[in-house]
């Protein structure tokens, strides 16, 4: 996309010929939202709102349990949700977390109650070696999550 004086322009499609003859070929759909903002993109909120656009939040009704929840919290240098899903060998949850902004900073997890860090992995949910320290510029982070 661009802006250049009046004008406002947004490509659609690519549709190349190499690999695929047939690429982007037949019906497409497509959703997109313009939203001004003060300062940079990330200042700014677009990181979040296209995040919502882009991978609504599922969600379904419960019933509010006895006490106060606190759920799953960030803290240190700002990062951004990749996943939050299964673990592939069903033990425990994955939590993977990415710096979006070429910043890096200490980072730490905040879990709900009866959870815990059970150690940092790495996208194939295995232990990560040289784990821990500083979220580095575009890193991705991965956190195997285990009930107490």
């Amino acid at each position: 996309c661009h802006a250049l004086g009046n004008e406002l322009g947004l490509t659609l499609l690519r549709s190349p010929i190499l690999p695929d003859k047939t690429a982007d070929e037949g019906e497409q759909e497509l959703v997109y939202a313009l939203l001004p903002h003060p300062g940079e993109g990330l200042a700014g909120g677009v990181l979040a709102e296209a995040e919502d656009l882009n991978r609504p939040l599922f969600h379904r009704p419960t019933r509010a349990a006895e006490g106060a929840y606190s759920p799953l919290g960030m803290g240190g240098h700002p990062t951004a949700l990749g996943a939050l899903k299964p673990a592939e060998d069903g033990s425990g949850l994955i939590l993977r977390v990415y710096e979006p902004a070429g910043g890096r900073g200490p980072i730490e997890v905040r879990c709900p109650e009866g959870w815990r860090v059970a150690g940092e992995v790495d996208l194939l949910e295995q232990p990560a070696s040289g784990a821990g320290g500083p979220i580095l510029p575009f890193q991705i982070r991965s956190f195997r999550l285990a009930r107490l």
